[in-house]
């Protein structure tokens, strides 16, 4: 939320410059919630890939030594990625996200064209 909010002031002035040529509110509102779930979407995705290879490499660094001991025995720890974890990850992400960024895209979708072109 942070993030479009900056974003938010910083594109005041470009925001009203494209509502004094006629774009819609609608469509600020629709620019602004597909930038923030662009933004996690790849952020997501670098997260995921991070996760999958911190945890194969603590696997080939303990995955051999058998690190893990339970009454004597050690245990391999195989690190596994199934399709449901990362599909919920990212849905979440982008809910979370869209959800996020109504509060700073509504009042750009409420900005004057006088007051957002005389923003500085």
């Amino acid at each position: 939320m942070n993030i479009m909010i900056v974003s938010l002031i910083e594109r005041t002035r470009e925001i009203g410059v494209l509502k004094a040529l006629g774009m819609k509110s609608r469509t600020v509102l629709s620019t602004f919630l597909s930038e923030s779930a662009l933004i996690v979407l790849v952020g997501s995705v670098v997260g995921i890939v991070l996760g999958w290879s911190v945890a194969n490499v603590v696997e080939l660094a303990h995955g051999r030594s058998k690190a893990v001991q339970v009454n004597g025995n050690g245990i391999k720890v195989t690190p596994i990625v199934s399709p449901e974890p990362v599909i919920l990850a990212l849905a979440f992400g982008i809910v979370v996200s869209v959800l996020f960024a109504i509060y700073p895209a509504w009042p750009a979708t409420n900005l004057k064209v006088v007051e957002a072109l005389r923003y500085e």
